[in-house]
């Protein structure tokens, strides 16, 4: 496909698509230092995530709430649980 093309009908699991390639851009190779330092970064994120997602489960777990309304609790519950089963990015 060349830039501004659009493609024909195309059928898949979720249902049929047509695409159109906007832009295009040549594939660039990044020098060692560059991959290091963008590898060390998401590595370092990763973890940072992780230890962050266990203090606040800790902090959870240690905290006392009383709840005046059932409303806003199952709303807390519903949040707490889409956000522990959302995939690492």
């Amino acid at each position: 496909m060349k830039p501004g093309d659009v493609s024909e009908l195309i059928r898949t699991p979720r249902g049929y698509q047509i695409l159109k390639l906007e832009t295009m851009s040549t594939a660039q190779t990044m020098t060692l230092d560059q991959a290091r330092e963008q590898i060390s970064e998401r590595v370092f994120t990763d973890k940072r995530r992780a230890e962050f997602q266990k203090y606040v489960e800790k902090l959870r777990a240690q905290a006392i709430i009383e709840w005046k309304n059932q409303d806003v609790r199952k709303a807390f519950e519903e949040g707490v649980k889409k956000q522990t089963a959302a995939p690492s990015l």
